[in-house]
Parts: C-alpha cells; structure tokens; sequence
C-alpha cells in the first residue's frame, strides 16, 4: 500500500495543480476520485477507507479538487469522498443489520461526542449566534459521520495496510513540503507565482517569509507526522520481516515534517507525546525490556528527519546556509511573534466567556473580539494590535469549555481519559501488539497537546486520527499477559 499510495498522491496532486487554471480538469479529477470511492467502498472498503486517509494527508482544507471554483463554498473533493464513503455504509447497513462494525466498543464514546456537539448546536441557535456561524462550526464534526465506517477494518492487517497508504502520501508531502523550501529560498515568489498559488488557493497551506531569503513552508496535514513519527517507530519495533525500513522512512518523513513546518503547536503537541511515551516505557517492564532495539529504531528516523530538515533548510549543503539557533529563537519567541501574541490576547477574553455561561456554555458559532498583531488584520502596523472578531479560536480547549459548558466539557474530557486509559490498558496486556498501540497512543496524546494552542479535535484532520487511533485499540482485544 505504501508504494501504491505514493503515486496515487502524486497523481493527484499533478492533476490538482494542472486543475489551478483549468475548470474542467479539476471538475474531471473530482469526479473520478468520487467515482473511485464509491466502487472502492462498495467492492473494497479497506482501500476507499485508505483514500480517506490519503485525502486526508493531502488536502490540508480539502479543496485539492472542486465542482466550483477552488476555495469557494462548492462541494470539495474532501466533502465528495465523506458522501461517497458515507452513502455507501448507509445501504450496507440496511443491507447486513450492522451499523458499528469493529467500532462497536467505542460506539458510547462516539455518540457522546456527537450529543455534546448536537447540544451546542441547539445552544448556539438558541444564543443567537447565527445559523452561518454554527453551521461553520459545526460542519467540521459532519466527518464523525464515518466513524462507522471504520468499522468495516476486521483486522490489524487493514489497518497497518492503511498507515501504510497514510506512510506512502506522507513522504510525498514530505518531498513536496523539501521541494517548496528550496524553491522558495532560492527562486522570487513571482517566478514560481502558480506553485505559491496552488498551496494557497487549494488549502494546502501557507508560505510565509521570514526574512528576505528564507519562507515557512506549512501544510496543514503536517500534523500527521506527529502519527508518522510515533506509529511508524511502534511498526518497525514490531515488524519482523522486509517492511522495517518501510516504517523508519514513514517515522522520518513524519519527523521531518513537523519540524519543518515551524508549528510551535505541533512541536509542543510532539513534547507533550515524547514525555508520555518516555513515561509509559519506563513505567511498563514488558517495554522497558526493549530499550536497546527501542534505541536503534528511535535513532535511525531522528537522523535521517534531521538531516532532512538540514538539507532543505541549507540546500544544496548541509550546513551553514541559515543558523538554526536564530531560526529555532524566531520561532520560540512567544513575547513579541505575531501569532504568538494573538493568542495570548485570546486567553484573558475567551476565559472570561467561559464564566458567562458556565453551564449550558455558549454553544458554536460564539464571536469574540480580541486585540491581534497578525498582518493579515493589522495592516496598518498598529504596535498594540487591531481588535479582531472571529468564531474560530487557536486555544482549542479553551474554546470547547466555553461552546460546551463546563459540565459538558468535563464530560468530553472523561470520555476522552477512558478513551486512553482502554488503550493503555491493551498496551500493558498485548504480547504482539504492544508497541503499534503504545505508537497510536502516543500520537493521540500529542494530538491532545497540539489542541492546547492550535484546534485539531473539531477539524477533519484531528478526527481523522482520533479514528485511526480508535480502530487500533478496537482491533487489538484484550489479553492476559504476565509482565517479564
């Protein structure tokens, strides 16, 4: 699946570039990707459910392809495989009388989540929030819709088959996320205006300068490198045959990517994740047993990820090109760094909105107004900020506290804690799979830590791996085994 994935993202996002200035090619792309889910869902559901992950990886918003123009409030590829995917399930329930599948156990987690979500909905209309408003916030967990269909995974095979399609995309927004630094630090935006374009227009993500030879390069699904890094780690420890090197190249690549992408939020998220997983060997013998192949499979992906991360950053060297430390001092500075302002101006405002209905919460679709120095609203430089009114908030928890109400955020927060305590458990008790699990939940930590500061758990993306994380544990069943 790894190798197949990768041309089959190539391919698209080929296509979906060739697609920027031609109507009927993205309209042609879109309709053969739905066209493919729905066979694959009927005939194959592992491989539909694989281009999901696939998309996923790639799509960022989820506009690589649209039946209108790209960006616009038309339907996108992301929007047309949900349907195609979700339609399918639909008849094949009525058809066999099963809804859940392998995701039965959870399916009380699933439900909660989507009744909090449900209830702030009604809140949000109820406060008169706005219909748009909820409806945007809301739209996001329409993708919970196929968590049943993840259900149709009956085995660890599938769903190693589908990290590794997930692996194969992932090292090619690797190559594309190198390839976009280099060209970007070397060539003028305007000669290379329809690439800088196509990230922009597409969703895929952002390019941003930094100084006058040297740009970010953010993709929003940069974020599964944090479920790279982790998982592929866990599948080489397990992995006895050829795939090992497979894994160690899919745990680099997921490194590289988050330490490319510059996110403060995924590199604390990945803190958070490495602090857990460090507890979680040296707390558990059966894992502590293992820390020297533990050691060379940790090793390996973080030396070739750095080297990576070198080479596109001073290409063509390795070093000497820019100094890390003033890159990695730019980034680190919370005081005076735009972003990092905005949301400490956030945190005051929005606690406070916490407060103001503390029991039934605020519902989606809840504005605040807050001082920001991003440029894209202060353009006239003021140096205190320009008051900025949004429905969307970078502080994710924050946020759920204030839509939910906090009885109902405490709710979440449970589900969420038995959620990982099912895992941990199956982690402790597994003899083969203990590794893969401890990986999924690892990345399920760190996901939890990239919420703090950046929100992922009401976004697709997030859902996205809190599904591949449910399907593990699903999948793995409990077992009785004596600690050495």
């Amino acid at each position: 699946m790894f190798g197949l994935a990768a041309v089959c993202s190539v391919f698209i996002e080929v296509w979906s570039f060739v697609g920027l200035n031609h109507s009927s090619v993205r309209v042609a792309l879109w309709v053969a990707i739905v066209l493919l889910a729905i066979v694959l869902a009927w005939r194959q559901p592992m491989l539909a459910l694989s281009l999901v992950v696939i998309e996923l990886v790639l799509g960022g918003k989820g506009y690589l392809a649209s039946v209108s123009s790209i960006g616009g409030q038309g339907m996108s590829m992301r929007l047309g495989i949900f349907l195609a995917v979700f339609v399918v399930w639909a008849l094949r329930a009525l058809r066999t009388r099963q809804i859940w599948g392998t995701q039965r156990p959870f399916r009380w987690f699933w439900l909660g989540m989507i009744g909090i979500v449900a209830w702030s909905v009604i809140v949000g209309i109820l406060h008169h929030n706005g219909i748009r408003a909820v409806y945007l916030d809301a739209n996001a967990f329409l993708f919970l819709g196929l968590v049943p269909a993840f259900g149709w995974l009956k085995n660890r095979d599938e769903l190693y088959r589908i990290i590794g399609a997930l692996g194969g995309a992932l090292v090619v927004v690797a190559f594309e996320t190198g390839f976009a630094q280099v060209l970007f630090n070397h060539i003028a935006v305007g000669t290379v205006w329809n690439f800088f374009h196509w990230i922009h227009v597409t969703g895929v993500g952002e390019v941003t300068m930094i100084s006058s030879n040297l740009f970010r390069i953010f993709f929003r699904s940069h974020v599964y490198g944090l479920l790279a890094f982790a998982v592929g780690i866990g599948l080489s420890m397990r992995e006895l045959k050829n795939h090992t090197w497979m894994w160690r190249g899919t745990a680099a690549a997921g490194l590289f990517v988050t330490i490319i992408s510059l996110s403060r939020s995924f590199w604390l998220g990945g803190a958070v994740g490495l602090i857990a997983g460090v507890l979680a060997v040296v707390s558990t013998p059966t894992l502590r047993h293992d820390w020297k192949k533990l050691f060379v499979n940790v090793g390996i992906p973080v030396l070739l990820g750095i080297l990576a991360f070198q080479w596109a950053l001073n290409f063509p060297g390795l070093w000497g090109g820019h100094p890390n430390a003033n890159l990695l001092q730019a980034r680190l500075d919370v005081q005076t760094e735009s972003a990092a302002s905005s949301r400490r101006e956030l945190l005051p405002v929005i606690t406070k909105a916490i407060f103001q209905h503390p029991v039934v919460g605020s519902g989606l679709g809840t504005s605040l107004t807050f001082k920001t120095l991003d440029p894209r609203v202060n353009i006239t430089k003021n140096p205190t900020g320009t008051n900025y009114t949004s429905t969307a908030f970078e502080l994710g928890w924050h946020a759920f506290a204030m839509q939910f109400g906090l009885p109902l955020f405490a709710l979440y927060v449970g589900m969420l804690g038995w959620f990982f305590w099912i895992g941990w458990r199956k982690i402790r008790t597994s003899a083969d799979e203990r590794w893969p699990l401890l990986g999924f939940w690892v990345a399920g930590v760190a996901l939890c830590g990239v919420h703090l500061t950046t929100p992922y758990l009401n976004h697709p993306l997030g859902l996205g791996i809190l599904m591949l994380i449910a399907c593990a544990f699903a999948l793995v069943p409990d077992q009785t085994h004596a600690e050495r």
